[in-house]
């Protein structure tokens, strides 16, 4: 009998139902790139702290628990300011743009059409209008510690 190493037995776990999206390392969609994610309140600054705290932590356990299933798939520690920063499986450079919420992978993946994958949070409890506006503020802020 083959055995699977457990991050591919998790990985084919989690692509379940997921037919049709993108392979990781695929450029992200034209789609996604066209939104129109604004600050809602440009004299205030979202801390990542805040961010964590107010959204993050109470919503994302998959990348906030110290190794918890999306820090050991996905290899994203959204607990952490560098490890957020540095990104995941996807390079860094795409799962956080400061300034630019549209071409961050972090604010998409909370979206209905994610460039790849599923839409997070995994569980099904999508994050609400609320919820995605504090991270789109966070990153046209600047993506702040």
């Amino acid at each position: 009998m083959r055995r699977w190493p457990l991050s591919r037995a998790l990985v084919a776990l989690i692509c379940v139902g997921c037919d049709g999206a993108p392979e990781v390392g695929e450029p992200l969609s034209a789609q996604a790139r066209a939104c129109t994610a604004e600050d809602s309140n440009p004299n205030e600054d979202v801390s990542f702290q805040v961010l964590v705290t107010e959204v993050l932590e109470p919503r994302c356990s998959c990348h906030t628990i110290s190794g918890g299933l999306g820090q050991v798939v996905g290899r994203l520690n959204l607990a952490e300011y560098d490890a957020a920063l540095a990104g995941g499986v996807r390079s860094g450079d795409e799962t956080v743009v400061p300034g630019d919420p549209c071409g961050s992978a972090l604010y998409q993946k909370t979206t209905d059409a994610p460039p790849f994958g599923a839409k997070m949070p995994f569980d099904g409890t999508f994050l609400s209008a609320d919820e995605q506006q504090m991270i789109i503020d966070w990153i046209a802020d600047g993506a702040l510690p």
